[in-house]
């Protein structure tokens, strides 16, 4: 009965520890849609009691951090999958927001990061998610200076190709 009651007591710090970055990767999945933004929530905590065997005892702050992003963006996906059919809502929320002319923006956007190998895609999607650079350094077992440097790279990556794109 200890075990049970620790590994609950466990399980709650760790969402009071790790509530922001699972609320935001479920708002920006479900934008504009508190309420589905809730359900999701409820989903993904689901999961991450069904999966908190897997995470490292005596993982830092930010390898739990990196585990919660990570199951939470597994369910939200996979909850994508189910339905492939029905767009995802931030894609329907933009297209609402969004007047004709900034299609343009989108479209170019998309271009640009479709050019980006997959390691520089997830580094930059992690950038926009709102991990520091520091946070990301310590995710991926990398130096600080490091992460900058391939964001610059990345940055200046993306602006040579938008001079190569017929826009």
């Amino acid at each position: 009965m200890k075990n049970a009651l620790t590994l609950h007591t466990a399980y709650e710090d760790l969402l009071l520890r790790h509530r922001q970055t699972i609320w935001k990767a479920c708002w920006r999945f479900c934008k504009g849609d508190r309420d589905r933004c809730h359900d999701l929530v409820q989903e993904v905590t689901m999961v991450l009691w069904t999966r908190l065997g897997s995470l490292r005892r005596g993982a830092s702050y930010f390898e739990e951090r990196h585990w919660v992003y990570l199951v939470a963006r597994s369910v939200l996906h996979s909850l994508h999958r189910a339905a492939p059919d029905e767009p995802l809502r931030l894609q329907r929320a933009f297209a609402e927001e969004l007047a004709e002319e900034d299609c343009h923006c989108r479209e170019l956007l998309a271009d640009l990061v479709a050019h980006l190998s997959d390691a520089d895609r997830e580094l930059l999607q992690r950038e926009l998610d709102g991990y520091s650079r520091s946070e990301i350094a310590a995710q991926l077992g990398l130096a600080p200076s490091t992460i900058t440097r391939r964001m610059d790279a990345i940055i200046e990556k993306l602006k040579e190709i938008s001079k190569t794109l017929d826009y």
